[in-house]
């Protein structure tokens, strides 16, 4: 095996045609030895891809991946988490942001039956009462003894299930949870990840932040960089001083804008209610995707060739180009902006279809 890799790698450092011989002459070799070919798309290939993308579960917020929801001990944590849980199982909108209705698992790792009885009875409204759609859990495996296994096994069991929020990491990272490195932090979160990219749902994190302060909150999170690195997000909920009831939630990640929300402690319901936001850094979109946006807003329906939109919506691309862009970005139009693409073949021509629909 060893001398297989090494003839590999001067065959890689010396000429393509080497290369190629190489490749015809011991392809079986490669195979036997369990090098397998790496799996590659042309950006032709790539950009022509029709991938289908489940919408947000929170608008602005909480995309599918995973996320880590940071805070002090004591902070409102899991008041939190379970205001999360609680609203996107109902449907409920959160701070303004419109929320999917799906299925929830809250593992509350470190509470009772008995305390959550009491906590969603505060806060939850009438609705709670009756709520099917959120399943509580209060013990599991670690991630070293069974629980990817225990969790893929729930979600095989309860399909509709898009949301899981373990509270807390702590209490499934096993007993070396003290042990932080940047690599052993980075594969926790990875495991994890796993699960959420196969079956295409949601996770979050409930974790602690160090009392070091830092000037970017971020930094704070318990642990290495390994845990955010690998993370597709993460959400800092912080108190300037203990005894306020006020509170500043700051959200980051890949699929959703910087933001920056100032929160109130509801003092009967101990939920977090939305003062004002304070800061928010809009991601940016391809302008092509905004002057189409700007051209539907008088419109609910528009038929017609790759070539006439690009015309009439005074597009700076090739008609080709647009209609392969509007694929890319079909969940972003639907989603953000109830604008429905779709195309069709007509009289030998292929029509682009932008329809405004209410309700996506």
């Amino acid at each position: 095996m060893k001398e297989m890799k090494t003839l590999l790698q001067e065959c890689i450092e010396d000429d393509p045609e080497r290369m190629k011989d190489f490749r015809q002459t011991h392809l079986g070799d490669l195979v036997e030895n369990n090098i397998p070919n790496l799996r590659n798309m042309t950006a032709k290939e790539l950009l022509g891809e029709n991938y289908e993308l489940r919408p947000p579960i929170i608008s602005g917020l909480l995309c599918q991946g995973t996320y880590i929801l940071a805070g002090s001990p004591k902070v409102g944590k899991s008041f939190l988490a379970a205001q999360i849980a609680i609203n996107v199982s109902n449907g409920t909108p959160l701070w303004g942001h419109d929320v999917r209705k799906c299925g929830v698992a809250y593992f509350a790792l470190e509470d009772s039956f008995a305390r959550l009885q009491q906590r969603l009875c505060i806060m939850g409204k009438d609705e709670v009462f009756d709520n099917e759609n959120l399943s509580l859990i209060c013990d599991s495996k670690t991630l070293g003894d069974g629980f990817i296994e225990q969790i893929r096994l729930y979600l095989d069991l309860y399909p509709s299930t898009e949301l899981v929020i373990i509270d807390t990491l702590q209490k499934i990272r096993g007993f070396d949870g003290d042990s932080y490195s940047y690599s052993k932090d980075y594969e926790i979160i990875k495991a994890i990840k796993n699960i959420a990219d196969l079956m295409e749902i949601t996770i979050i994190l409930v974790h602690h932040t160090r009392k070091m302060k830092s000037d970017d909150c971020f930094d704070m999170i318990s642990g290495t960089n390994g845990l955010l690195g690998c993370a597709d997000g993460a959400f800092i909920l912080a108190k300037e001083e203990r005894t306020s009831d006020m509170a500043i939630f700051t959200a980051s990640g890949r699929d959703i804008a910087d933001s920056r929300l100032i929160l109130r402690r509801n003092s009967k319901t101990l939920a977090w209610d939305f003062e004002r936001e304070e800061e928010a850094h809009k991601p940016a979109h391809d302008e092509i995707i905004d002057k189409i946006v700007a051209f539907m807003q008088s419109r609910k329906l528009v038929q017609c060739t790759p070539t006439t939109l690009c015309e009439e919506a005074k597009l700076e691309c090739s008609p080709l180009v647009v209609k392969k862009k509007l694929n890319i970005y079909k969940n972003i139009l639907l989603h953000e902006h109830s604008i429905k693409f779709s195309s069709k073949k007509s009289n030998g021509d292929r029509l682009i279809i932008l329809e405004r629909v209410l309700d996506n």
